[in-house]
Order: structure tokens, then C-alpha cells, then sequence
């Protein structure tokens, strides 16, 4: 199970790790003066009911760093709104988050991010998110912004939220957690999560937490099927793998409740290219129907600028090498996709591909 949320109705957990933001296009990355990203998923209780966790990962080099005594203190404010599918209010939190860095260089190190945890209660359905942060501390640009204390501000509006009813008579599969890293911390597993999705560079191994569900007394029948499939945007096979899980010994069947399995995905992405693909996993007992359920999109990028750079910075590259058209299907693109889009330009431009730089690209820096 997984530590860090298990009974618990609302939390907030705040942590700074090493490696980068990503700079994705997307439906989780924020809009705005900086960069934020948004993750969820929904998982069961065993004592009842559901839980939904939000992760949002907020790069370094987006907020505002304040020396106080002996460490670096970023300030923002944190609004949460969830709606269900008349419109009506089920969350509405505004928060006070402060983040704290040990000296300037990490608190300015554009390769270290802060994460957020939020986490719910809600019922089956399907819900409206919307999520925005204020940097308390940014400088204010205008004398108006001076005057009237306009802060920056990032926000994700109406992201959608579907809550999933949980088979009480068959194996189900909790929502996907991508996950950044996994650690040990006095004898209990950590999971840290990874909203942007983002693998290559500096994590080139995917890594995905789910929980499998079995009604109780049935997982004596036989061992759990576990099977994940990656494909490509035109829909290729690029990896497949299975797993089968013992049979546990468990309650009787006529006991309420389940059991849980939990599950981490890990594959090698080193020979994958960059680019975006899909994640689709199934589960079932031995020879009984599997329940099949896609987990969505993950990206991959190799260049360091696509990891390091703003996406205002990483933006304003491509505008200066591409025409409308091209810049404008470079907007829609995923990151990997952009990555190669701008590689394979660059490459064009290079006036002697016999050296080991690119003297084009440097006059460009």
C-alpha cells in the first residue's frame, strides 16, 4: 500500500527534490507567469471509500527565492476549486504554501522543483479541477502591479477529474501513478509522484505505481495476470511485458472487503526515441476475464534544453527558427516531438556537421 496517503482525508506534503521540471504542451501544464504541473488519480480504502491524490511539481526557476536567517523561503498561495457535473462546488481551498531551500544555488538551480500532495474524498463521478498558484514574493513588473500588489500567477482551469466506481464482483485497477522516484524511509516504501510524465534525460527509467483490487476469497482461485503494453502515436507495439502475482490466501469469500496488490511498472526507456506514448495495462485471475484499462500518456526527451529551458524560452527558440505554419503545429506538439522537431532543424542549419559542435546554434546562444 502505498505509505504516504493511506487514511488520510486531506494532507498536504511538501518536498523538494532533485532534476528538472519539463516544459510540457499539454492538459497538466499551467498557463501563466511560470510553469506548475498536475497530476491525479483515485485509489481505494479499505476502510471505504475512495481517495483522490493530486500532485502538482512547481520548478525552482519559476519562483522567488528570499533569504530568511539561514535558508531560502519561496512564498505562494494555493487555490483549489473542484466542481462536479452541475456545476456544483465540492472543494474549495485556498492555502498558505511556503518551500525552503538550504542556499541561493538551489533555490536558482533550474533543475530542482518543489511538490505538492493534495488529497480528497469524493464519490464516484465525474468532476472539474481547477488549480492556481500565486508566487506571493515575485517581483511586481509595473508601478500598477507595484500598486495594486499583482502577483505572478500560473493556473490549470477545468481539468477533468472522472472518479471511477470500483467492481465490487471482479479484479479493477486504481488510476496510474507515474512516479519519479522510490525510496525506503524507516523500513515503509515512499512513492514520489511525477506530473509532468516527463522520462529520458534524467530519469530514463519509467516507473509507474498502480493497485490492483480482488473481491475477497477470490484471489484463492488462482494467481493475478499482470500485462502492460506501450505504443507509439501511430499506434505500434514498442514494448510489451507480463507478470503473474501468487495467489494470496484471504478471507473468506462471504467477508466484505478485498485485497490489494500493489504494483510498480518499471521499464528501461534508454532505446525509445523521443517522443510520446500510451500506457495501456491489464489485470484478471488465470483464465477469467481481465479488466483493461489505459493509463494515459507519458513523454520522453533526450536534449537537456527541453528539460532545463522555460517553456516561454523553449517557445521563443522555435519562433526564431520556424515559420507560422510550422510554428504553429510546433505548439500542439508533445515535448519529445518538439525536441526532434527542433534537432532535426538545427541539424539543417549546421554550416560543418564534420565538427563536434554546431556553429550555427552557438551564434544563436
Amino acid at each position: 500500500m502505498r505509505n504516504a496517503t493511506a487514511n488520510i482525508t486531506i494532507f498536504l506534503v511538501l518536498c523538494a527534490a532533485m532534476l528538472v521540471p519539463g516544459s510540457a504542451e499539454g492538459g497538466n501544464a499551467a498557463r501563466g507567469d511560470f510553469e506548475f504541473f498536475l497530476d491525479t488519480a483515485t485509489f481505494r480504502l479499505q476502510a471505504g471509500g475512495l481517495q483522490q491524490d493530486l500532485y502538482i511539481r512547481i520548478p525552482n526557476g519559476g519562483l522567488a527565492f528570499k533569504k530568511r536567517e539561514s535558508e531560502y523561503i519561496s512564498r505562494t498561495k494555493l487555490t483549489i476549486l473542484i466542481v462536479d457535473a452541475d456545476a456544483r462546488e465540492k472543494v474549495n481551498e485556498i492555502l498558505d504554501v511556503s518551500f525552503s531551500e538550504r542556499n541561493q544555488e538551489d533555490a536558482n538551480n533550474p533543475v530542482r522543483f518543489q511538490t505538492l500532495i493534495k488529497t480528497y474524498n469524493l464519490e464516484p463521478g465525474s468532476y472539474r479541477l481547477s488549480v492556481a498558484l500565486m508566487d506571493v514574493l515575485a517581483p511586481k513588473k509595473t508601478l500598477m502591479g507595484m500598486v495594486r500588489k499583482k502577483y505572478n500567477v500560473a493556473l490549470i482551469n477545468d481539468y477533468p477529474l472522472d472518479v471511477p466506481e470500483f467492481s465490487e464482483t471482479d479484479v479493477s485497477l486504481s488510476d496510474p501513478m507515474y512516479l519519479w522516484s522510490i525510496e525506503r524511509v524507516d523500513g515503509r516504501t515512499q512513492y514520489h509522484p511525477n506530473p509532468s510524465r516527463l522520462f529520458g534525460l534524467y530519469l530514463d527509467t519509467l516507473q509507474v505505481y498502480l493497485e490492483a483490487y480482488v473481491p475477497a476469497g477470490y484471489a484463492d482461485i488462482g494467481r493475478l495476470n499482470f500485462q502492460t503494453v506501450i505504443l507509439d502515436t501511430e499506434g505500434e507495439v514498442v514494448k510489451q511485458a507480463s507478470i503473474q502475482l501468487p495467489a494470496r490466501k484471504s478471507t473468506p469469500a462471504t467477508a466484505p472487503g478485498f485485497d490489494v496488490y500493489p504494483i510498480v511498472i518499471r521499464e528501461d526507456l534508454t532505446r525509445f526515441t523521443a517522443g510520446a506514448y500510451s500506457l495501456y495495462v491489464s489485470a484478471g485471475i488465470d483464465e477469467g476475464g481481465h479488466v483493461n484499462v489505459p493509463c494515459g500518456k507519458f513523454v520522453v526527451a533526450w536534449d537537456m534544453r527541453t528539460w532545463e529551458l522555460s517553456r516561454k524560452t523553449y517557445l521563443a527558440e522555435a519562433r526564431f527558427l520556424l515559420g507560422d505554419d510550422d510554428y504553429g503545429k510546433f505548439k500542439t506538439y508533445d515535448m519529445g516531438k518538439q525536441e526532434a522537431m527542433l534537432k532535426r532543424v538545427w541539424k539543417e542549419h549546421d554550416p560543418d556537421p564534420s565538427t563536434g559542435a554546431n556553429e550555427a546554434y552557438d551564434i544563436f546562444l
